[in-house]
């Protein structure tokens, strides 16, 4: 005699928040295996899943970090909560410009990071935050030679950026 499917399921369910804000999240994809939902307008959401077999929960949102979680439901008609705190996908470049011989801070400067921007303060000082890619960060200033890295920005990175530009030379 077979188990009937009442028998063999039990369910997985859960809240999705934003970890620095605490806020729901809604709309976001939550699956096992096949099956797939999305969150409500509280960020909850609910899925059936096999008993007596490990899970992964796959918890999927744009400008978030993915976030996978083992899960196993021991008994058929159980329920176990798979709460969900997702880190933006972003991460922090800051840092200080400075003249390459005086070390002087350059106020100012202009920081770069494809179409986004910031310009240093009066201590040459600056903070950006940035989406999380391998990406080119540049710094450039009136007067001054401009100059790039290349970080790999990842999900809650902080990355320091110390360029010391150096001026441009004027022709002889």
């Amino acid at each position: 005699m077979n188990p009937t499917l009442a028998e063999t399921v039990g369910t997985i369910t859960g809240k999705v928040t934003d970890i620095a804000t605490h806020a729901p999240i809604v709309g976001a994809t939550v699956s096992i295996g096949t099956v797939t939902t999305t969150t409500n307008a509280a960020g909850t959401y609910s899925l059936t899943a096999q008993t007596g077999t490990l899970v992964v929960v796959k918890v999927r949102m744009t400008g978030y970090a993915y976030y996978d979680q083992n899960s196993y439901i021991d008994t058929a008609g159980s329920t176990v909560t798979v709460n969900t705190p997702l880190t933006k996908d972003q991460g922090t470049i800051s840092g200080k410009v400075v003249d390459s011989i005086t070390n002087l801070p350059i106020a100012g400067a202009r920081i770069s990071v494809g179409s986004l921007f910031t310009t240093t303060n009066a201590a040459g000082t600056f903070s950006l935050v940035v989406p999380s890619a391998m990406t080119t960060v540049t710094a450039s200033a009136p007067g001054y030679v401009s100059q790039s890295a290349y970080p790999n920005v990842t999900a809650g990175s902080a990355i320091t950026y110390l360029p010391h530009l150096s001026k441009v030379r004027s022709g002889r």
